[in-house]
């Protein structure tokens, strides 16, 4: 990292700047990525061209490509460092942020700037995402074949689609390192540490293509969590899953009737009842009731 250079004669206009801006404070807003990371995300609030270059010129040693961001004007800059060959002095130059980029920053700006707490936002794999501007393009085109049931069975299936729900927040430019960088910035907004932005969090809700349902909730550290106990089947009853049918004091399916549009529907659930070891008594229809006596185990009889 570089120092500031003195002010004396032949000063450039940029010099000037940068120095108005350690006198002001402003580089204190600064914020370097991770350990592991190539670049500097540095905020820059309600600033000018100048002066963003001005910030970025002091981290000009900074290997890869610097950000500076302004909440306030909605603005994100890339630059990068380059050696003066006469002087062997280092100093930037811009350097272009690509659209998907940019888009994902003014997509999140948009929400923790006009949002709290928790936001909600729909996707089905191979179409457009919505509602909210949240992600800029659907990180589950090519899921098209998966249901709420590949979810809940595979643990390996269930990570990849919460790693592709966190990483689509950051926009996707197929440079690894520079994708990381602004998962990184997006992660500073979404935790609502930058000025006159709100911590927020994405729950993303998955139809899948057969009217299955998963829910996910992306945080701040740019995890997206699976919301256990929340999938429901294409008929529109909750998935039975280790927590919701073991769990003595869990209520999703004690004193509740499951209504089945379909045999596929009916025969999916009663297999994952099954298989944690809860029969199904009576004669076969497409409605199931279920019922848990204090903390005993959980019944269930088609009616």
């Amino acid at each position: 990292m570089t120092g500031v250079r003195r002010i004396g004669a032949g000063t450039t206009a940029l010099q000037f700047a940068r120095a108005a801006m350690v006198a002001a404070g402003i580089i204190a807003s600064g914020l370097l990525a991770p350990t592991g990371t190539a670049q500097a995300q540095l905020l820059c609030n309600g600033c000018t061209p100048d002066q963003y270059q001005a910030m970025a010129d002091i981290y000009a040693d900074a290997p890869g490509t610097i950000l500076v961001y302004d909440v306030r004007n909605a603005q994100l800059t890339g630059w990068r460092g380059v050696k003066d060959r006469e002087t062997g002095d280092m100093h930037v130059e811009s350097t272009a942020v690509p659209t998907a980029t940019m888009t994902a920053y003014l997509n999140i700006l948009h929400l923790v700037t006009t949002q709290r707490g928790d936001a909600w936002v729909t996707l089905t794999p191979d179409l457009p995402p919505g509602p909210g501007p949240y992600y800029g393009y659907n990180p589950l085109n090519g899921y098209g074949s998966f249901n709420a049931y590949d979810i809940v069975r595979s643990a390996n299936i269930n990570n990849t689609i919460g790693n592709l729900l966190a990483s689509g927040l950051r926009g996707h430019t197929g440079n690894t390192s520079f994708d990381n960088a602004v998962g990184t910035l997006v992660s500073f907004l979404m935790a609502g540490i930058i000025p006159e932005t709100n911590e927020i969090r994405i729950n993303v809700v998955i139809v899948w293509k057969d009217g299955s349902k998963s829910v996910y909730t992306v945080n701040s550290g740019m995890q997206a969590e699976y919301q256990s106990g929340k999938s429901v089947d294409p008929s529109g009853n909750p998935i039975p899953e280790a927590n919701t049918v073991n769990d003595p004091s869990d209520a999703t399916f004690a004193g509740r009737e499951m209504h089945f549009g379909n045999d596929t529907d009916l025969f999916g659930w009663v297999e994952r009842m099954r298989l944690f070891g809860v029969p199904i008594t009576g004669m076969q229809t497409h409605r199931i009731a279920c019922v848990r006596i204090g903390n005993g185990p959980l019944s269930c009889k088609y009616i």
